[in-house]
């Protein structure tokens, strides 16, 4: 095996899994695969004992197990640990393991050519979602900023309304002065109330752009419809 798969160009090297020390891995086309050897068992119907009887009639639950298994000298090539699984060659009665290392070998490069498929998908959707993260977090920005503009001119909007009803009360109060002299108007309120208007009101001053929001993580992910801000 580890002649040939010099010849085919293969890295060998040596891995653990499993709680196995230093098993063979062969490295076909970027892909490693363990190789195990094991013996195969032949499944036998158990003999009770007489101790498993006795045991069975004093607890019916108690039952001697069905199968007994012993070493077949059968050996059987695989590319995992999974008894169901990757098997690439073993004994049978009309070859031994050796004879069939060719196909052995063809199913190990089968098995590489559908991990880098899956290797290639994997990178493919992590394309994907990279770039709908991102288009995400941009949005989840324009959002903020342009949530965070609409309050500074709601607000500017409130103060104007709020320093134009002041003046519009102070000119009706004058003005019912001025029409009737029982009225009674409180001159040094009504300045006061001139100036508070003044303070309110932008206009007289320069009116811009506020400042854009820091778009830090927490500050978007109102935005980001169950996205991370921090990682795709």
């Amino acid at each position: 095996m580890i002649d040939e798969a010099d010849r085919r160009g293969y890295d060998v090297t040596t891995g653990k899994s499993y709680g196995c020390s230093d098993g063979l891995v062969l490295v076909v086309r970027g892909h490693p695969q363990e190789l195990v050897f094991v013996e195969e068992q032949n499944r036998l119907t158990h003999e009770p004992t007489n101790a498993e009887l006795e045991a069975q009639a004093r607890w019916e639950w108690n039952r001697p197990r069905k199968w007994d298994y012993e070493p077949s000298g059968r050996l059987q090539l695989r590319s995992s640990h999974d008894a169901y699984s990757g098997t690439l060659a073993g004994d049978r009665q009309r070859w031994k393991l050796e004879d069939r290392l060719g196909h052995a070998f063809m199913k190990l490069e089968a098995a590489a050519d559908l991990a880098e498929q899956r290797h290639q998908e994997a990178l493919r959707r992590a394309e994907e979602r990279q770039r709908a993260w991102e288009a995400a977090m941009a949005t989840a920005q324009y959002r903020l900023i342009e949530d965070h503009r609409g309050q500074v001119l709601d607000e500017q909007v409130q103060r104007w309304r709020e320093a134009q009803d002041i003046r519009t009360l102070i000119t009706q109060v004058r003005a019912a002065a001025a029409a009737d002299p029982d009225v009674e108007v409180d001159e040094a309120w009504l300045a006061w109330a001139e100036g508070r208007a003044d303070r309110l009101d932008p206009v007289p001053y320069r009116i811009v752009a506020p400042e854009d929001p820091e778009p830090t993580g927490e500050a978007l992910r109102p935005y980001l419809r169950g996205w991370d801000p921090y990682r795709p």
